[in-house]
């Protein structure tokens, strides 16, 4: 997987295997998708918001199952935080003064 978005126009199935092995949560992901992900330290849940659009609160530890290298993050939300109270490194690489917007590296 080379990019993790917010908007998926045909579901990428390996990728929902590795977090969902069971397929158990396949009605969510399995269309066209809008998605708002928020990292969590409790287990990945889905909440439909709109007939289009979920919410993936989104456990740490499967940003590891994913591959997923770096974020884009406001950094208010205390990502870091979460990443690091859950044994994820992190490393600022950018800064964006306008939106206060991030991009942070994961170090696993």
């Amino acid at each position: 997987m080379e990019v993790l978005n917010a908007v998926n126009f045909y579901p990428d199935m390996e990728k929902w295997e590795l977090i969902d092995p069971s397929q158990e949560n396949e009605d969510f992901y399995n269309r066209y998708l809008h998605m708002l992900i928020v990292l969590t330290g409790d287990p990945t849940s889905y909440v439909q918001s709109t007939p289009d659009s979920i919410v993936l609160n989104l456990n740490v530890e499967d940003l590891k199952k994913w591959n997923v290298k770096y974020l884009v993050s406001n950094p208010q939300a205390s990502v870091e935080e979460l990443l690091n109270t859950n044994g994820i490194s992190t490393r600022k690489l950018y800064t964006d003064d306008a939106s206060n917007e991030e991009i942070i590296e994961l170090i696993y």
